[in-house]
């Protein structure tokens, strides 16, 4: 009977040489790419607090304290100017209030998703 010859340890050397340890890596890399694809779904589905914010104005504490209903509050702002939005408390986008049937809405003139994106992190 004739013997197979001893096999080599070490993988061959050359083009087309492949290690044994390809293809649980392969495997390894689609199962990565599986768990960042659902990583980011999940953030996908994250609910951000989404602010318009019509004017602001900074008062003492004593003013604040002698607030009362009907108390009027002047802001610096005149009616016309665009309204910020606010994503994480983060000014993203500006724009014009519209009425949109028996609500109020926002017209957006500026916008800028990258800002969005760094409210996160």
């Amino acid at each position: 009977m004739q013997q197979d010859p001893p096999q080599s340890e070490t993988p061959p050397d050359g083009p087309g040489a492949v290690e044994a340890d390809a293809a649980p890596t392969v495997s390894a890399d689609r199962e990565q790419d599986v768990r960042v694809r659902r990583n980011l779904q999940a953030l996908l589905d994250v609910e951000l607090p989404l602010i318009a914010v019509l004017a602001e104005k900074e008062l003492s504490l004593a003013e604040v304290l002698d607030l009362e209903v009907d108390s009027v509050i002047v802001f610096p702002k005149h009616n016309s100017d665009p309204i910020s939005l606010r994503v994480n408390n983060v000014e993203v986008g500006s724009g014009k209030t519209i009425k949109v049937g028996d609500h109020f809405g926002l017209h957006l003139r500026s916008y800028s998703p990258e800002r969005v994106v760094h409210t996160l992190f």
